[in-house]
């Protein structure tokens, strides 16, 4: 009787079997570059793809402008939940042809809301929203916690003594994938029922 003692020496293409020279096996045929290229069939496949990668691409530039709050607060899920959210910025692009979408000014305001941690929302661990304001003329990005009381109103671990405000601020060109990113801090707050000044609250930046 016949014994297989070790990997099969065949290299190359066998009827329709393709040997591969590690050991493994495959059936021939499937998409080749060639046909990916240039079959009317395989058009809405190349739209996804063109898309997808353009997803990934602005998605990356998206938590490099905000690598320091995602280096900080990020879940371990944020690259794809970042790139799933560019797909659908670039699906709103009602200019460009499928295949060719990109993201345009206008649609960055669906980014409004988005979390850098899906597990720990900023809503759910600040109970006060804080006032911002963006002036495009002169760049200055405000946001302010207008007496806020941190043992009333932000969710901390027991035991926290203080707290402190993290802001991050960028202005990002999606198409030529640059950014202009400042980050700030207030000073460490006491964790206690005292309403913070507003000068103790207030972050800026200028872009």
């Amino acid at each position: 009787m016949a014994k297989n003692t070790g990997i099969i020496q065949i290299q190359g293409k066998l009827g329709n079997m393709v040997f591969d020279k590690r050991g493994s096996v495959r059936v021939a045929g499937g998409s080749t570059a060639a046909k990916f290229n240039s079959s009317d069939s395989m058009q809405r496949t190349r739209e996804n793809a063109s898309e997808f990668s353009k997803a990934a691409t602005t998605g990356k530039v998206f938590r490099l402008a905000m690598r320091q709050l995602v280096a900080v607060a990020g879940d371990s899920l944020i690259t794809s939940r970042v790139t799933k959210k560019m797909r659908e910025l670039i699906a709103l692009d009602d200019i460009n042809i499928r295949g060719q979408r990109g993201i345009l000014d206008a649609e960055t305001e669906a980014l409004v809301g988005f979390e850098i941690n899906a597990n720990s929302s900023f809503s759910q661990t600040v109970f006060v929203a804080p006032a911002v304001s963006i002036d495009r003329g002169t760049g200055e990005v405000l946001v302010t916690f207008t007496g806020i009381k941190p043992l009333q109103d932000v969710a901390a671990p027991s035991g926290t003594t203080h707290i402190k405000f993290i802001m991050t601020a960028s202005a990002i060109n999606f198409e030529e994938e640059i950014f202009d990113s400042k980050t700030t801090e207030t000073d460490f707050l006491p964790y206690n029922n005292t309403a913070v000044l507003a000068a103790a609250s207030t972050l800026s930046v200028d872009l």
